[in-house]
């Protein structure tokens, strides 16, 4: 249970990293690439996935691979590689196929990148390639018998329906929480961004707007479509670089003052933000499971196949699923 933990922050650490060097391969100013991938990372929209649902790579992973193609796109490296890297992002996740054919050709119209059109086309074959093949010799059923048609159900009223789950979950999200010590944690992260920000020339390009908006759309697409009322706090993970993106570029449309000032404020907000959700979900559930692991290894008499029955274990531990009950 650590493992999973310190290796998904581990990975979410390597994807700001990404996102902020892509973003400079791209041609966007340094300071506002750094932001966004500072923001990024502590973007309460990514805490489910990263705090909660830490057995579950799906929606990290994939932002791996798509921001590692969109580095290696932005460099100009091999086009196999970049191709690799959309099949990878294909199959370790379920959400962002959208963002995986539309987000070079969308980096390459708003920041101008030359010799694009040669990786975005063998891409694109690549990418169909992967999916017919793996629907006509490796998937054993057919796709409906699979329960895509189920799970992706469209209509207008369904679009409404999820328009509102996710708007309101992303209040949620980002309710005010905070503890003593976690307002040092806080003041270090405002006090060092705001001086960086400070330095900057300020000043975005129209393009990064709707670069910003547009992935967006991309990230969110498919989640429009998905069916059910449960909870799809992990779907704004993905989503989460674009969020970054724009908060980053509303900084630095703003005058020195007022740019280090907010993006000081987002940056002292989003740590207590996190602060307060492993305080919540992450430290309870670690304790209690270590408490089961504890009281399992006394048991004598244990053999493969016995079933073992615990009472009173709850389902959620603060605000999160326990993984341990799984």
């Amino acid at each position: 249970m650590q493992f999973n933990f310190v290796a998904l922050l581990a990975l979410h650490a390597a994807c700001g990293w990404l996102f902020c060097q892509g973003l400079r391969r791209l041609g966007l100013d340094r300071g506002v690439a750094f932001l966004a991938g500072a923001l990024y990372l502590l973007a309460p929209t990514t805490h489910f996935a990263l705090f909660s649902n830490f057995t579950n790579p799906f929606f990290t992973l994939p932002v791996f691979w798509i921001l590692l193609m969109l580095w290696l796109f932005a460099g100009g490296r091999s086009t196999a590689a970049v191709c690799l890297c959309a099949v990878a992002g294909l199959f370790s996740g379920e959400q962002p196929f959208l963002l995986l054919c539309g987000l070079l050709p969308l980096a390459a119209w708003c920041f101008r990148v030359r010799g694009w059109l040669r990786p975005i086309a063998w891409t694109w074959v690549t990418l169909a390639a992967a999916g017919v093949s793996y629907l006509l010799w490796l998937n054993r059923a057919p796709v409906v018998q699979t329960g895509f048609q189920a799970r992706y159900q469209w209509s207008w009223t369904q679009l409404g329906r999820n328009l509102e789950l996710l708007w309101r979950e992303i209040s949620r999200l980002i309710e005010f929480r905070s503890d003593g010590p976690d307002w040092l944690l806080a003041l270090a992260a405002a006090a060092l961004i705001g001086a960086l920000t400070w330095r900057w020339e300020g000043g975005v390009n129209r393009r990064l707007w709707i670069f910003a908006v547009a992935g967006l759309l991309l990230a969110y697409g498919p989640v429009l479509a998905v069916g059910g009322d449960y909870s799809r706090f992990r779907y704004h993970y993905v989503p989460s670089l674009f969020w970054g993106l724009l908060l980053a570029a509303v900084c630095a449309s703003l005058p020195r003052p007022g740019r280090s000032l907010l993006a000081a404020a987002a940056a002292a907000f989003f740590t207590l933000n996190a602060a307060g959700e492993i305080r919540q979900c992450w430290i309870p559930m670690s304790k209690h499971h270590r408490a089961l692991e504890a009281r399992l290894r006394q048991l004598e008499n244990v053999a493969p196949g016995d079933i073992l029955i615990i009472s009173g274990a709850p389902y959620e531990i603060g605000t999160a699923q326990h993984p341990s009950m799984h």
